[in-house]
């Protein structure tokens, strides 16, 4: 059974929200701190938890996940599979451009910045520039 009544979205100061976003907090706690600036039509599932951190950039369109389905046993059916939860954070002063996803479990550090499109499925490292699907670190701010 799960335990729905942890469930928490916290919103920091001078947060900018723009038209057509969606923030779910499923099970956890979805916090997005100070200053943080989210795009038309995102859309952030925090089904185990997901943190975005002081003055980061999300562009529109960009996909915030903390959980999917299970699908590996082809002998039944996706949606009877259950799902899986991994808290996923993004860090202080990171930019996602438009349309960037970023799946469950993963950490975009401090300074990142993600291309438009790009799909994360790994951890970014501070201050590294990533793009392409799945998103690969291609240079690094200086």
């Amino acid at each position: 059974d799960v335990e729905y009544l942890d469930s928490e979205i916290r919103i920091g100061d001078d947060v900018h929200i723009s038209r057509g976003t969606i923030i779910l907090a499923g099970v956890g706690r979805t916090i997005i701190n100070e200053r943080v600036s989210i795009g038309a039509g995102t859309f952030i599932y925090g089904s185990s938890g997901v943190e975005i951190g002081k003055d980061s950039l999300l562009a529109d369109h960009v996909r915030v996940m903390a959980g999917t389905h299970r699908y590996k046993d082809a002998s039944k059916l996706i949606r009877l599979q259950g799902a899986s939860a991994k808290k996923t954070v993004i860090g202080q002063d990171v930019w996602l451009g438009s349309s960037a996803i970023v799946l469950e479990g993963v950490t975009v550090s401090d300074g990142a910045v993600v291309g438009a499109g790009a799909v994360v499925t790994k951890d970014i490292p501070r201050y590294s520039i990533a793009a392409g699907a799945p998103a690969r670190v291609i240079g690094k701010r200086e």
